[in-house]
């Protein structure tokens, strides 16, 4: 057998083996086997949850498994994921560092944001960006007033306020310039608002990232085109993995961001230096954006952010920031739009708080509060992201389930956010559930996640949405479509609808107001049976006024078209004209509210005699429930004075509604003197709702009821209301009056809930009663406390000698320390059952992570705490917080600072802390030569921040015990910055020739290079002049022309020649810049700045070098220099008289005009070896069909070019492309024969 044949065997049959071996695998071999699957969707043995996965996965499926089970796993492709939606486990996720790492679904994110984003760094480096970026975004950098008549404080944020509604103005005048324009509708447009938002959001983020005016800029162009197709790709690799492994993908990728990240460096360099300048010069720094805060942020160790860090975050910030807000905003639009009566609650607030003042400032922002309900309603109906995907650090435990270390894992915000347990009617757009946020469940919304990895930048968003809004709402009124087609399609599309008019100035203009229509487009995947045309709301208004019965029946069986608009406009008119069939209909629809408007309806009918509606009415009952649900009494005496009102229909729905809301009491009292009125309807609800509301009063009537009893559905209304907080401990003393009522029931609810939600003034009632104990569910009450830090509620259950706070290992105290509540944790000490060091000295090291100094200090009082436990992790966690916390453990007696191997100290210098190796070092103890000079080693090694590096280098290298030569010379060999250099080549023991001068052939600063050349160690010939060679192909021009002036590396003839076309290199160095360079000179002549690395600059130095000669392999650099445009070059090399541009039959002047080098093409005409005839012609054919006007006026001007060539092949070309100026000016030439003319032109062949 052949060896090819065996070793083809070998490879099918291993390939094979580990497809079986992965098809018959078990997915969740490494997941808990208490985590269920979904039972009601059978997943695929193979592809896993796949198959459900269209366009509405996420919103369909997710919500189905989360909604009914708290945490379920399921895979795709065999990869295992698990989710849950547990509050409860969403507060171990959030606080626990176990769950600190994004998951591996973020390395698709790193390769656009970069690998230092504080969205998809970890460990040290995301601890310290997250420090420092969030000063950018801290409260005091947030509220700057331009100008402030009030205060001295100049704060940041103000001075964006100004910026996003000047963006917002712009996206409105845009708006209503289009609404102007007559339509088919009059004054009526179809506009999508997602299409303005995203325009607002860009400009916003744009001009306070970068602090520019004008974002049409050709350079914010260039931002904002790589910006958008990078991001594409990148969501487009989420659904399409495959492309990361495309050529053409990753190519086109590669050079987006390099182009991006180039324009963003420069635009940071030159700020970065401007800054510089100013603080030499101690001139006044004003921050105008967020890249000066960004370059302005240090910590308390002088730590900062290097360029390419700073880079990451705009990018990150760019990412994030537009994206998510403008569809938030669009959302809210559309929401609003359908809700005319939120509508006028924003208008009125505004017109309450801003008035009719342009001038909209931070505080008029913050004093929007049913705005910002509004945009948190939208936000918890639709979340920026769906979930919080994370990774485990290590092997660990959620509530019951145990994870492995890397395992991912998501906390699903969508599922927990319209989950009925939280949010009573989860799925309608109600602002008005946020007027009590403080009691809402912990981490039932939470639409920018929690704890340390929530979105640093939400402060920023919501006011952003804020004044975008509050702007727009000013001046368009916003309604649902009317004139959207329906179209056949599974997918539906945000845009949004209007009707309404213009207002300036927070008033509706009176004189020709603008009729406008904002539009969402709806796609349904409904048929239409067969009908082609628009349907709309005007539809059901003319089937309604014509009283086309069967019309409004089939019209009402849209979901689309609402027949409440106008504040039941419909209904009303529909009463008041005696149409009663259609009164009938309407009062089917839920959507339609009888009692709108004081009860216009009945009233119309009764005035105009319309009996039949009357009648209709009045035995519908359902405007007795309406007007008790909205707290209309006066309707509700007028109707309940008529026999056939029966105020007990639908089950009492009357007296249950009258209790759900903040009603007058009164509403609730006459309801109760009806004898057909039953208050304990449907198992007691009206006093489960009253308790529910906290209204006292309200749940004294009913108890006074005989036949309602407190105590029914196991003492639900007690347990539940328990739920809420002090506000109704009234309520709370009134039941438990009550012997009926149990305050113990289901497993002492009442003082869990109570405890959980701090609720001091409740639990004090609860426990009088001698049925209630607080130490059930293994003492949870003492430990929700402990959570809450309400320290008078902990010193309550603590009176009672059932609670014992030591329990499920001293959880009180673990969760006291978590929270950062020194004084609870001071009063738990004080317990001595309490033991602080259990779980190996767990609160020494969660208190240490806290940067609580105060709590640290009680707790390191305490003799049972060892601060060395577990390696002296809590040590090392003090490390990062300064150096106030490591001191109080440096002082400590068994903290020793040396521990393995002196590893603080090395980390410290890897970061670059100098403050904190200084610190180290007082101790004698720490020695810095440790781990073969690990310290030394690693504080060369940084670039992030590079003063810091070299602060924390020169410390160490002023200790004695530090040898720099360590490894052979391994810091002089590896250092990454300048001052570095310096100070280790002043170091005794340093040798830069070590390694075969390996520092010199490896280094790639200029500044770097000229230090060691001062070295007289220091030779750069060595090994046939690497070091030129690196520099050619980095396009060092600076180091290339220092390096040629030094004498060692003169002298090898060979070397030179090696870097030049003999072997193709010159060109090929060039070929690989020539894009770099073109956009360097661009810049160059934008910025003023001086270009020092420009690759044609290192060709004319080498070219100027005595052993050059540039017409090797046929003039090769000629011809490639002509071709990609490098007027520099060519000029250069038709100076040298060695060089021929005719080579190869003229190809230098062929290819400059067919990529139309104008420049280059002039230059060559004027030299006498160049002939623009050359190969039939093709200079001036290649030209016409490119369109390359100019170059075919130079080339028509030489007597030696012939247009008509080739069978006038020039002018059919031109024509044939349509590029009509060449065509007239090749037909003015005399050779092209006055026969072509147009006509016969076009009838030319291809």
């Amino acid at each position: 057998m052949e060896p090819i044949t065996i070793v083809a065997s070998i490879l099918i049959a291993f390939v094979t083996y580990r497809i079986v071996r992965w098809i018959i695998s078990d997915p969740y071999s490494k997941i808990d086997p208490n985590i269920p699957e979904p039972e009601d969707i059978p997943l695929h043995p193979i592809l896993g949850a796949v198959p459900y996965m269209p366009a509405d996965f996420p919103v369909s499926q997710f919500m189905r498994w989360n909604c009914s089970k708290p945490i379920y796993k399921i895979h795709v492709f065999k990869m295992p994921l698990v989710f849950f939606n547990d509050v409860q486990l969403a507060k171990e996720f959030f606080s626990s560092d176990a769950f600190e790492d994004k998951s591996s679904g973020y390395d698709v994110v790193k390769q656009f944001v970069g690998k230092d984003s504080i969205l998809v760094a970890s460990g040290a480096q995301w601890r310290m960006n997250h420090k420092l970026i969030s000063q950018t975004f801290h409260i005091n950098n947030m509220e700057k007033v331009c100008p402030v008549h009030h205060s001295s404080v100049l704060t940041q944020l103000q001075v964006f306020v100004p910026i996003m509604l000047q963006c917002a103005k712009e996206a409105t005048d845009q708006m209503i310039s289009l609404i102007r324009e007559p339509s088919t509708h009059g004054y009526m447009r179809s506009v999508d608002i997602d299409h303005y938002t995203v325009q607002v959001a860009i400009e916003i983020i744009a001009r306070t990232l970068f602090g520019v005016k004008d974002t049409k800029s050709k350079q914010m162009k260039t931002i904002l085109e790589c910006m958008n197709e990078g991001a594409h790709e990148i969501q487009a690799r989420f659904y399409n993995p495959f492309r990361a492994y495309s050529p053409y993908h990753v190519y086109k990728f590669n050079s987006t961001m390099n182009t991006l990240r180039r324009e963003i460096g420069d635009i940071i360099s030159h700020r970065r230096q401007l800054l510089e300048h100013k603080k030499a010069n101690e001139e006044e720094i004003n921050e105008r954006d967020f890249v000066d805060l960004l370059l302005l942020s240090t910590d308390t160790e002088g730590n900062s952010l290097s360029n390419s860090n700073i880079i990451d975050q705009c990018i990150t910030f760019f990412f994030a920031g537009h994206d998510t807000t403008a569809h938030t905003m669009a959302w809210a639009f559309h929401l609003v739009s359908s809700q005319p009566r939120i509508e006028e609650k924003i208008l009125k607030e505004i017109s309450d708080v801003i008035g009719d003042r342009d001038d909209i400032s931070m505080s008029d922002l913050n004093n929007l509060k049913y705005l910002n309900m509004v945009i948190k309603e939208t936000l918890r109906l639709y979340p920026p992201a769906n979930a919080t995907p994370r990774q485990t650090t290590r092997d660990t435990t959620l509530g019951p389930y145990h994870f492995k270390k890397g395992q991912d894992l998501m906390f699903h915000l969508s599922a927990a956010q319209l989950n009925p347990a939280y949010f009573k009617e989860p799925t309608l757009f109600l602002p008005e559930r946020f007027e009590d946020e403080k009691n809402m469940t912990p981490l039932s919304n939470i639409p920018f996640s929690k704890g340390d990895r929530s979105c640093i930048g939400q402060k920023f968003a919501i006011l952003e949405m804020k004044a975008v809004l509050a702007f727009m709402f000013r001046r368009v009124v916003f309604r649902p479509d009317v004139w959207a087609q329906l179209r056949i399609e599974a997918t539906e599309r945000l845009g949004l609808l209007l009707f309404r008019e213009e207002r300036l100035g927070g008033k509706r203009r009176d004189e020709n107001p603008c009729r406008v229509t904002v539009t969402i487009l709806r796609e349904s995947s409904y048929n239409l049976d067969g009908l082609t045309d628009w349907l709309t709301d005007y539809d059901l208004y003319l089937a309604v006024t014509n009283s086309k019965v069967e019309s409004v029946r089939y019209l009402l069986s849209r979901n689309e078209l609402d027949p409440s608009l106008e504040d039941n406009q419909l209904f009303r008119y529909a009463s008041l004209h005696g149409l009663t069939e259609v009164v009938r209909l309407l009062l089917a629809d839920p959507r339609v509210d009888s009692a709108t408007k004081d009860n216009e309806a009945i009233r119309g009918a009764v005035k105009n005699v319309r009996t039949e509606v009357v009648q209709l009415l009045l035995s519908d009952n359902k405007a007795i429930r309406d007007a008790s649900r909205n707290g209309r009494i006066d309707i509700m005496r007028l109707l309940l004075a008529d026999p056939r009102v029966d105020p007990s229909a639908e089950n009492n729905e009357a007296i249950r509604d009258a209790t759900s809301f903040q009603n007058d009491c009164k509403v609730v009292e006459l309801l109760l003197s009806h004898p057909r009125v039953d208050p304990s309807a449907e198992e007691n609800e009206a006093i489960m709702n009253a308790m529910d509301c906290g209204n006292v009063d309200i749940v004294r009537l009913p108890l006074a009821d005989s036949r309602v009893d407190p105590s029914a559905r196991d003492n639900k209304a007690i347990a539940e209301t328990i739920m809420w907080n002090d506000r109704h401990s009234e309520a709370v003393e009134l039941i438990l009056a009550d012997d009926r009522v149990d305050p113990s029931a289901q497993n002492n609810k009442a003082i869990r809930n109570a405890s959980q939600r701090g609720s001091y003034k409740i639990a004090r009632l609860l426990l009088t009663d001698s049925r209630v104990d607080p130490s059930v569910e293994h003492n949870a009450a003492v430990i929700s406390a402990s959570s809450t830090g309400n320290c008078d509620l902990v010193r309550l259950l603590l009176s009672d000698s059932r609670v014992d706070p030591s329990v499920q290992d001293n959880k009180a105290i673990r969760r006291a320390v978590e929270k950062g509540q020194t004084e609870l944790v001071r009063l738990l000490l004080a317990d001595p059952r309490v033991d602080p060091s259990v779980e190996d000295n767990k609160t020494i090291i969660s208190a240490s992570s806290t940067g609580n100094c105060d709590l640290v200090r009680l707790l390191l009082d305490d003799h049972r705490v060892d601060p060395s436990a577990r390696n002296n992790q809590a040590f090392k966690n003090a490390l990062y917080c300064g150096i106030k916390m490591a001191s109080m453990f440096m002082g400590h007696p068994r903290i020793d600072p040396s521990a393995e191997d002196n590893d603080a100290i090395v980390q410290a210098s890897s970061r670059g802390s100098h403050g904190m190796v200084r610190f180290l070092l007082s101790d004698p103890r720490v020695d810095p030569s440790a781990q073969d000079q690990a310290a030394i080693k690693r504080a060369i090694s940084g670039d992030y921040n590079p003063q810091s590096y070299i602060k924390t280098v020169e410390v160490l290298l002023a200790d004695r015990r530090v040898d720099p030569s360590a490894e052979n010379q391994y810091a002089i060999r590896h250092a990454k910055n300048y001052d570095t250099v310096r100070l280790l080549l002043a170091h005794p023991r340093v040798d830069p020739s070590a390694d075969d001068q390996y520092a010199i052939r490896h280094a790639t600063d200029y500044d770097i290079v000229r230090a060691l050349l001062a070295d007289d160690r220091v030779d750069p010939s060595v090994q046939d002049n690497e070091t030129i060679r690196r520099a050619v192909a980095r396009g060092g021009s600076r180091t290339v022309k220092l390096l040629l002036s030094h004498p060692l590396v003169g002298q090898n003839s060979q070397a030179i020649s090696s870097t030049l076309p003999e072997e193709n290199r010159m060109a090929k160095v060039f070929l690989r810049y020539d894009q770099r360079a073109a956009w360097k000179r661009t810049l160059c002549r934008e910025t003023g700045q001086v270009d020092g690395d420009d690759p044609e600059a290192i060709e004319c130095h080498l070219l100027a070098h005595p052993l050059a000669d540039p017409s090797v392999l046929d003039n090769y650099t000629i011809r490639y220099a002509s071709i990609n445009g490098c007027i520099q070059l060519v000029r250069a090399l038709l100076a040298d008289p060695r060089v021929d541009p005719s080579a190869q039959n003229n190809k230098a002047i062929r290819g400059a005009s067919k990529h139309g080098h104008t420049e280059i093409v002039q230059l060559l005409l004027a030299h006498a070896k160049v002939d623009p005839s050359a190969e039939d012609n093709y200079a001036i054919v290649t030209a016409s069909s490119s369109g390359r006007t100019e170059i075919v006026r130079l080339l028509l001007a030489d007597s030696r070019v012939d247009p008509s060539a080739q069978d006038h092949k020039a002018i059919v070309q031109a024509a044939l492309k349509s590029h009509i100026d060449i065509v007239e000016l090749l037909m003015s030439h005399p050779l092209v024969g006055p026969f072509m003319t147009y006509n016969t032109l076009l009838i030319q062949p291809m």
